[in-house]
């Protein structure tokens, strides 16, 4: 699920998701966010969005009391359950963990019990400088993408070396992309079903669902996007858009650019194919669906390719064992050693002080 760490106190968030790991029994992650809308700002209080790399080194406090609470407040063996003696809890076990930072001020104790996986699996979206070192040290899966293999590798090789840089091993990041995959039991099926969403295809639908703060549309299209963000009045570091392009040429760009590198249309065979050049040449872990239809994307996926992955050995058996979240992904149901998250583990670190990471240096210098 995804939950912003700008606008709620981490106290609450760390309650329910322990609360949600219990319930799902370790079937948790979190798509970590630090919220870019400035409506989102104004509906929680403040006059304008909080600059972009500010969020992130707020995020970095907001994660580090989470930790301390998930992994360091509560000993493994803590809960006792003597039915005898009415004891819950061995309260020498259980400690406060007296964060004091910058942003944040928590107590503690956790008022949750440890859960399967104490720390949910973390995930998390990024492109920026500040995005990729804040993922360096906290995520475990990274949402990315790429029109090109290269732009690919060249995000997974930041990721990872940031990840090295923080102690962390080369394989402690998976990497999923959005993939388009369009599939029908013959190629003319599923060629029929891309040419019916392209049909009905909305290029102002794509741009509000993106949240450009300015409306592209509103320019001739032989402009350059420099010279129509300075028509508007908006700062270039607000879009992430080639500036020396056309509006025409973007707006197309944007309009096709579901056609990239992680797309497919075929049948189930073509599919599998294609998914397994993603895992072998691009070096990706995993897809997240882009839906084009409602259920039937999903539905087709399920239908026609899970039975053809699963013929080649790329996804688990139906009915095998689900275990935990983190299990499926890497094998264990906590966070290694090596990760920041873990130094918190049996109460060490928690009075030492916070120390806030460094302002990411802008891309480019």
């Amino acid at each position: 699920m995804t939950f912003s760490t700008t606008y709620e106190p981490p106290f609450a968030f760390a309650r329910r998701m322990s609360t949600l790991d219990h319930l799902t029994r370790g079937r948790v992650g979190w798509n970590i966010v630090t919220s870019y809308l400035p409506n989102a700002a104004r509906n929680f209080g403040l006059d304008d969005q909080i600059p972009h790399d500010r969020r992130y080194q707020l995020a970095d406090e907001y994660l580090h009391v989470l930790y301390k609470l998930w992994e360091g407040s509560w000993d493994d063996d803590a809960v006792v359950l003597d039915r005898a003696s009415g004891a819950a809890t061995e309260p020498s076990k259980v400690r406060y963990v007296n964060h004091v930072g910058p942003a944040h001020r928590v107590a503690g104790p956790h008022l949750v019990h440890p859960s399967p996986q104490r720390t949910p699996v973390l995930f998390q979206a990024t492109g920026s400088p500040a995005g990729s070192a804040f993922a360096g040290r906290h995520a475990e899966v990274l949402f990315t993408g790429g029109r090109t293999t290269e732009q690919f590798q060249a995000v997974k090789r930041s990721v990872l070396d940031a990840a090295v840089a923080q102690g962390r091993g080369q394989d402690a990041v998976r990497f999923v992309v959005q993939a388009g995959v369009i599939v029908g039991r013959t190629q003319e099926e599923a060629e029929d079903k891309w040419r019916t969403y392209q049909q009905h295809a909305s290029l102002d639908g794509i741009l509000a669902h993106q949240g450009l703060p300015v409306d592209l549309t509103a320019f001739p299209r032989d402009l350059t996007v420099a010279q129509a963000l300075a028509r508007s009045g908006t700062s270039p570091d607000a879009v992430r858009l080639p500036l020396d392009r056309t509006v025409g040429e973007v707006l197309e760009q944007i309009r096709t650019g579901r056609q990239e590198r992680f797309f497919v249309v075929g049948t189930p065979r073509v599919v599998a194919d294609e998914i397994e050049r993603w895992l072998d040449v691009d070096g990706i872990d995993g897809i997240n669906l882009r839906q084009y239809h409602s259920f039937g994307t999903a539905r087709d996926f399920a239908e026609l390719v899970v039975p053809e992955l699963r013929r080649r050995g790329r996804l688990p058996e139906a009915g095998a064992e689900p275990g935990t979240l983190r299990e499926r992904v890497f094998g264990h149901p906590r966070l290694p050693a090596e990760h920041v998250g873990a130094r918190y583990r049996g109460g060490a670190h928690l009075e030492a002080p916070y120390e806030p990471v460094p302002e990411a240096v802008p891309a480019g210098v």
